[in-house]
């Protein structure tokens, strides 16, 4: 993509390890990550080193206190093909982190259960393939399957600079998505409900993201500078939008369909039913494995350009600053410019 997002060969800003904690590298200290899973026995970090393609299943079980992270190393992009769904669990106040991979082939679940008490579960600079896999012609395999599952409550998701399918979470747990993509592959299909993909999930935030598909959630904390494009489905008695608890959290200068169900609205597009074709974004492509993924389009509104609460863009992309970056070119080639000669911006892509 466009942007240091998702799974990429790029160092992305990370906390440093602390002292003592054990750290197992693949493949030069284990052949295989489920090996170096079972090696650090609940706490501490599997570091893969190189770009290659590891074919697994796995299980992660984290001991009560303890962090458990599946990490790429820097200037990596290991990609992992699932055989299956891989479970994550955890006792106490335990923690798993997933960051600089490519998952694909299968969804992560925290599976429902007596001994699981995972607290927090967070996926940073990965990338979730939507449609779990892409076939030859670079369509989803399972155009409705969600990348994530968590059935057990109280669990904290933080989804940071990544890229992911549908979402299922329980009502008890929540998700706080900053500079992410959440895809369902398509408008009309459920981007973010419960664990049955028809209730309402649990409560959500969302800081400059797009989301692609219908929501459904039980509550929200903060929607900003944030694009939400969904659509009804043919059977659907509710919008596109439904939020349970709307006396509570705050949906601002972001885009949502004009007659999603959500909390107060400050500075949202569209103002009014019958301004939203106009300002409907444009892309240069919503496919995901393109390279101008969830691009907005030059001929998109200006509104919505520049209509985050800085002046920026709304969407994933906000912090390129694109509407900044373009007027400042203009002005320096305006400063610059001989008498009698005029001047344009041409975009490479």
């Amino acid at each position: 993509v466009s942007a240091r997002m998702g799974g990429g060969e790029y160092s992305p800003a990370r906390a440093e390890d602390g002292s003592g904690t054990t750290v197992l590298r693949v493949p030069t200290d284990h052949a295989t990550i489920d090996a170096a899973l079972t090696a650090l026995a609940g706490d501490g970090v599997v570091e893969i080193t190189d770009s290659g393609r590891y074919a697994e299943t796995l299980s992660v079980n984290v001991t009560a206190g303890g962090h458990v992270v599946l990490r790429a190393a820097e200037q990596c992009r290991p990609t992992l093909i699932l055989g299956g769904e891989m479970t994550i669990s955890g006792g106490a106040d335990s923690a798993f982190t997933l960051e600089g991979l490519l998952v694909a082939g299968g969804r992560l679940r925290v599976a429902a259960g007596a001994g699981n008490k995972l607290s927090r579960l967070s996926i940073a600079h990965a990338t979730l393939v939507p449609g779990q896999a892409l076939d030859a012609f670079g369509d989803p395999v399972a155009p409705a399957a969600a990348s994530l599952a968590v059935e057990i409550a109280d669990v904290a998701v933080v989804v940071d600079h990544a890229i992911v399918g549908a979402l299922r979470i329980h009502e008890s747990a929540s998700v706080a998505a900053s500079a992410a993509i959440v895809d369902a592959t398509a408008t009309d299909n459920m981007a973010y409900a419960a664990p049955d993909g028809v209730a309402a999930g649990g409560k959500l935030s969302l800081d400059a993201c797009t989301l692609i598909g219908r929501l459904r959630a039980a509550e929200v904390g903060t929607i900003s500078n944030s694009l939400l494009l969904a659509r009804q489905a043919p059977a659907d008695t509710l919008p596109a939008v439904h939020v349970v608890r709307r006396q509570i959290g705050c949906v601002r200068f972001s885009y949502l369909p004009f007659d999603a169900l959500t909390p107060r609205r400050y500075r949202c597009q569209p103002e009014s039913a019958t301004g939203g074709a106009d300002l409907t974004p444009r892309f240069t492509s919503l496919r995901y494995g393109v390279a101008a993924y969830c691009q907005i389009a030059r001929a998109t509104a200006d509104e919505i350009r520049r209509g985050a609460d800085d002046e920026s863009e709304m969407g994933a992309f906000h912090s390129l600053f694109p509407a900044q970056r373009e007027a400042n070119l203009r002005i320096r080639l305006r400063e610059f410019l001989r008498v009698g000669l005029a001047a344009g911006i041409f975009y490479e892509s």
